[in-house]
Parts: C-alpha cells; sequence; structure tokens
C-alpha cells in the first residue's frame, strides 16, 4: 500500500525508500535509542542498524535460485569461473588433428543418415532401398534418399558403457552434461542415475537383443531387422590395426559416435575384476559373468591408447566435480 500526503503532515522519506509518515519515524527513531542504550551498556555488541523493510512488489520477484539461497543456506552455489576452468581444462585433452583422422576412417564405415533411420521409414527403407548398398533398388548408381535421421552433429558426446566401475563414481550429472548421451543394450538408469546419469539420446543393441528386438517387432508389427554387418570388422583393423570377430558394442558405439561428435568422452569401460582394492562387476546392474566371445582386454588398451593420444577421454573411477563443495 502506498502512503499519500496529508495536507500539514510531515514526511520522513528515507533515501532510497518509500515516504513513511512522522508516526513511523518516530517510533524507528526510538528504536533506535533504545539499541544505541545498549549498545553503550555492553560495548562488545555491533553498532546498531535501524532496517526499513518495503513491501514486496509483486511486479519485481526475485529469481527462484535467490529464493532458495535466502531459504535455503546450503543452497549450491555454481561457481562460473570455477566451472568454466574445468571445461577449459577438459577441452585441452583433445587433439583435434588426431580426431579428424580418426573420423576420416569411420566415417568410411558408419553413417548416421544410413545406420540410425526413424523407425516410422522402416517400411519404405526396405521397400525401395538396398541394405547393403544403401542405394534405390530402382536405381542402384542413386543413394537412398527416401529415409531420414534424427541424429545432428554434436561438439560433446557420452558414451556410457555397462561396467560395474561406474558405481559410487558420482558420474551422473557430468555424463548428463553432455550434448549427447550414448548406451548400449537399454540398461536401467534412474535406480543408478547418481553414478550413471539419466539422460539417453542413443541407444546400441548388441546381436543378440537386437535379434530378441526383432523377433518382438516381426510378431507385433510384421517386419524385422538385418543384423549382419560384415564390414564391421574393418574398421578396427584400419583403426587400431585390431581383428576382432565380435568387437563390443560398446567399442561400436564410440566408433560410431565419432563420425557425428567432436569431443567424446567414454564412463563404464573397465573390464578388469578389482579397482582400487575393491570389486569390480561386469555390469553395474546385475552381477553376471563377462562375455567370452569379446577381447575386452583388447579393447580396453584400445581406448587408454585413444585417450593417451587425445582422440577420447576415457574415465575411470570417481568424476571430479567441476563445483567445488
Amino acid at each position: 500500500m502506498a502512503y499519500r500526503p496529508v495536507r500539514g503532515s510531515t514526511m520522513f522519506r528515507p533515501r532510497m525508500g518509500r515516504p513513511v509518515p512522522l508516526f513511523h519515524a518516530l517510533i524507528l527513531f526510538g528504536i533506535g535509542l533504545i539499541a544505541f542504550y545498549i549498545y553503550q551498556q555492553d560495548p562488545e555488541l555491533p553498532p546498531p542498524r535501524v532496517v526499513i523493510h518495503r513491501e514486496p512488489d509483486v511486479f519485481n520477484r526475485r529469481p527462484l535460485k535467490a529464493i532458495l539461497k535466502h531459504h535455503h543456506p546450503h543452497y549450491p552455489r555454481v561457481n562460473h569461473s570455477f566451472l568454466s576452468k574445468a571445461r577449459t581444462k577438459r577441452d585441452l585433452h583433445y587433439n583435434v588433428t588426431r580426431i579428424r583422422k580418426m573420423q576420416n576412417i569411420t566415417r568410411k564405415y558408419f553413417d548416421p543418415k544410413r545406420h540410425i533411420i526413424y523407425y516410422s521409414d522402416l517400411d519404405v527403407f526396405i521397400e525401395k532401398c538396398d541394405y547393403q548398398t544403401f542405394t534405390l533398388r530402382d536405381s542402384p548408381k542413386s543413394p537412398c534418399n527416401v529415409v531420414h535421421t534424427p541424429i545432428k552433429h554434436y561438439r560433446t558426446c557420452a558414451v556410457v558403457g555397462n561396467g560395474g566401475i561406474l558405481l559410487e563414481s558420482n558420474c551422473g550429472a557430468e555424463i548428463d552434461s553432455h550434448d549427447f548421451v550414448i548406451r548400449p543394450n537399454l540398461p536401467p538408469v534412474l535406480k543408478y542415475r547418481t553414478d550413471v546419469g539419466s539422460r539417453t539420446n542413443l541407444t546400441l543393441v548388441n546381436g543378440r537383443r537386437l535379434t530378441k528386438i526383432s523377433l518382438g517387432l516381426q510378431s507385433v508389427f510384421g517386419k524385422s531387422l538385418e543384423t549382419a554387418m560384415p564390414w564391421i570388422q574393418l574398421v578396427y583393423k584400419e583403426l587400431a590395426g585390431k581383428e576382432w570377430d565380435y568387437p563390443s558394442t560398446g567399442l561400436n558405439a564410440v566408433a560410431l559416435a565419432s563420425t557425428f561428435c567432436d569431443k567424446i568422452s567414454i564412463y563404464g569401460f573397465y573390464p578388469m575384476p578389482m579397482y582400487q582394492s575393491k570389486r569390480v562387476f561386469y555390469h553395474y546392474y546385475d552381477k553376471h559373468t563377462p562375455s567370452g566371445s569379446h577381447d575386452f582386454d583388447g579393447e580396453f588398451a584400445t581406448l587408454q591408447q585413444l585417450d593417451a593420444d587425445g582422440i577420447i577421454r576415457h574415465v575411470v573411477g570417481k568424476c571430479k566435480p567441476d563445483v567445488p563443495t
């Protein structure tokens, strides 16, 4: 409520505040005298202050963060300077020249426009395109241009494996901070989101899981998916000099991500049974034993080399917080 001056009345107008009637000013003056008297009796007390509170302005509300900080003294304050330095330090890890060399290799074998299409385009794809050559059936020299991909180009991507190394890592927030998050084989995330994050933009599945999905799609929609990719071994022979008959879904996810991501961080890729004297399970969400069809030790060595070369960032163990607590 605004006070209107009355003719003949004396007004007290505090600096940068609303006008206060003389009666209120006298009360405040009296409070000030009492406080000053108490201060004179006990000099160790802080000097008295009279605070005049204005009525809240509904058209000038404070932002939510300011309210939370006022009512909750432990509300985390973001140190933007520290956050910027942490990201800059992380960016310095990458070697752009070597990343481009890897992309030149992986893009010869992986193509989001070809390998990641909308399911709604599957019918027209089967009808009009050849899967092996990705060309139109009616015009073999023309690329299949009747399907679409949801994939764009991203600055940062996280490829999140399912290794037990993620438990108690506190990597969830860091994972979710990426522009794009990829996970293999439909893992549970919500129960473990503090360590593994909660975002998923793309899920890759291995042959066994894909076969189940394919059979399910066939029973429900009357159509299945092709699963054969005979060229997959060629990628790693050229990339790392390795010939793996069955590269893991996680490794394929890293190679695929390199075709549309500038900077890749990977988590949950650790095949050893122990880490810092603690047991590490194959999956963070169960106690299954590792599959014998993959060379996890060889893949881990390759990922470590890519990390050492600044091509990817391989996170093992706990994540360091961006904001100090």
